[in-house]
């Protein structure tokens, strides 16, 4: 626990009582961060309030990031002009390969192999070994590999708005 007790419960307490995306003024923000788990291949792809929220960020130049499975919000993400938000664009995520050895969910109950999916809309798509730190930054959008590459993607984008005198 930390020190400051009195801290600690107010901050616990905030997350008792989070709001809904939609109701966030994303304009108050420089960055975007889309944490990752098998879940996010399930919902976020369809969240039409996630897709709202990448798609302003891409178009305002703002940070996106994400690590592991959270790069599944991405797929249906276009930019302004139509473009796949990912065309072009060197990224990483949760392999076919680590998907494959991680076997926590039966390949036919998954929806799609991610890396897969990111590829097809233009990703380019970078691997280092399975469980690997690994990150890869493209302009404002950083990414990474898996859950040991989440403190590489924090310090990434620490790093990138700093840059950007945030």
């Amino acid at each position: 626990m930390p020190k400051d007790q009195t801290k600690w419960k107010t901050e616990l307490n905030s997350l008792k009582n989070s709001v809904k995306l939609s109701q966030v003024d994303l304009s108050k923000y420089d960055a975007v961060y889309i944490p990752g788990g098998h879940g996010a291949i399930y919902d976020l792809p369809k969240s039409k309030e996630v897709k709202e929220a990448i798609e302003y960020f891409a178009n305002k130049n703002k940070v996106v990031a994400s690590v592991c499975h959270g790069p599944a919000s991405f797929i249906n993400i276009n930019l302004s002009d139509g473009t796949p938000f990912v065309k072009g664009k060197t990224l990483t995520s949760f392999t076919n390969k680590e998907e494959k050895e991680a076997n926590l969910i039966a390949e036919n109950e998954l929806p799609f192999y991610l890396e897969t999916e990111l590829s097809k809309k233009g990703a380019i798509f970078i691997q280092k070994p399975n469980w690997s730190d690994h990150i890869e930054v493209s302009e404002n959008l950083i990414t990474g590999q898996n859950p040991k590459s989440s403190k590489s993607v924090a310090l990434a984008i620490v790093d990138k708005l700093e840059s950007k005198g945030k």
